[in-house]
């Protein structure tokens, strides 16, 4: 049976007054969703540029916008989907480009990262009102545009990028780069400093620190790793008065304190020292490390309950954290809870089948539950992993 002609004609106007429809519908919440940014609610524009999504999947502006409407819910992974899906229908932009650039980085996705850079450099600066925020190895400081930054800033970042992936003397060449086109920004200094660092030019690090500090004397970072190279010294009174003038002068940078809690745990100074974590883990509640040693703290400080909870939480956030897994089981031995002690021990010894210590400790628990055969193997491979076995313990547990 044959269609007519006419029929065909009318079906294909109405489709297309649908498609107009839908494209005047999409760009009036592409326009709402922008007055909502403009006005920093994140949570109207994303739902404004979703249903401007729905109706028009091929509206590229919409999916910028959703992604720094992404990013200022702290949706990360989203925003980097959706500026992916921007840069890939419109390769040359650079504004969208360095986005995704920083927030790989962020995401620890150094390889791809260092490629949006790369291309980045080979790009002319384009039109863009794109605020990004100048990186630091600890955190983040000026802003600066692709349009604004003459490339320095790009440098900056593919310099922080090889340090992540070791390759410091690349590293080292991207920062030298980067002070040469901008000799007046202090974490360029410190960025270089650091790679000094790793290579064991510390008479190096400490030249770049102190030339950050001649450029900015507040610049927390300088301060926080001069205090630990003069730690490493033994110069103790000079960095303790160090790292409090670090914590003075960048009070929401979360290392410093981390810096003078240890410092405070090995002089015995265990409120102070748990003060100061406590700061570190209202600034960053990821860093394993700190649970640890603010368990720890708790411990010297007779709070067993709350070292529990610290050390469960380090587990939690890095689940293959050997060292938690032990401190854990220590305090459970010590509680009397050896079944559950010997469980602790035997995952860090999953982690890391060469931890001496884990294996000795778990020993003790063992002999105590009176598994002596088990005790003693145990402090069979403990000996044989470089830990010093008592010979009283020895002739006691293998009889």
């Amino acid at each position: 049976m044959k269609v007519p002609i006419l029929f065909l004609i009318f079906s294909l106007m109405i489709s297309a007054g649908s498609l107009a429809q839908s494209r005047r519908e999409a760009r009036h919440y592409f326009f709402e969703g922008e007055q909502a940014m403009e006005e920093n609610k994140y949570a109207l524009a994303l739902a404004h540029y979703n249903e401007c999504i729905r109706l028009d999947p091929y509206f590229m502006e919409a999916y910028h916008s959703r992604a720094a409407a992404r990013e200022g819910l702290g949706d990360i992974k989203g925003a980097l989907t959706d500026y992916s899906i921007y840069v890939d229908s419109k390769p040359g932009q650079p504004d969208a480009l360095l986005s995704r650039a920083v927030l790989r980085y962020k995401l620890g996705q150094y390889v791809p990262a260092r490629e949006d850079f790369v291309l980045l450099l080979t790009l002319p600066p384009g039109e863009t009102n794109k605020i990004i925020f100048r990186q630091d190895a600890g955190g983040t400081d000026k802003i600066f545009t692709q349009q604004g930054s003459n490339h320095a800033d790009i440098f900056n970042y593919l310099g922080l990028i090889e340090t992540k992936l070791k390759n410091y003397g690349i590293a080292f060449t991207y920062l030298d780069s980067a002070l040469t086109l901008d000799p007046t920004e202090p974490h360029y200094y410190d960025n270089r400093g650091i790679i000094k660092e790793h290579v064991m030019d510390t008479t190096g690090a400490i030249a770049d620190y102190q030339r950050a500090l001649q450029i900015d004397p507040s610049d927390g970072l300088a301060i926080h790793n001069l205090a630990v190279i003069k730690r490493s010294r033994g110069e103790q009174n000079a960095s303790e008065k160090l790292l409090d003038d670090a914590i003075l002068q960048s009070p929401s940078l979360p290392y410093p304190y981390a810096a003078r809690a240890y410092y405070r745990l090995n002089h015995k100074n265990f409120k102070g020292a748990r003060d100061d974590y406590d700061k570190v883990l209202q600034l960053d509640k990821t860093d394993e490390e700190s649970w640890l040693y603010r368990g720890l703290v708790k411990e010297k400080l007779l709070d067993d309950d709350g070292a529990f909870v610290d050390y469960t939480e380090a587990i939690t956030l890095k689940n293959d954290y050997a060292r938690a897994w032990l401190t854990r089981g220590n305090l459970l031995n010590k509680l009397n809870r050896q079944k559950d002690a010997i469980e602790d021990y035997s995952v860090a010894i999953l982690w890391n089948p060469s931890y001496g210590l884990a294996f000795y400790n778990r020993a003790i628990a063992r002999q105590k539950l009176g598994e002596i055969k088990e005790a003693c193997e145990d402090l069979g491979q403990a000996e044989k992993l470089n830990v010093r076995v008592q010979a009283g313990l020895r002739e006691k547990v293998c009889k």
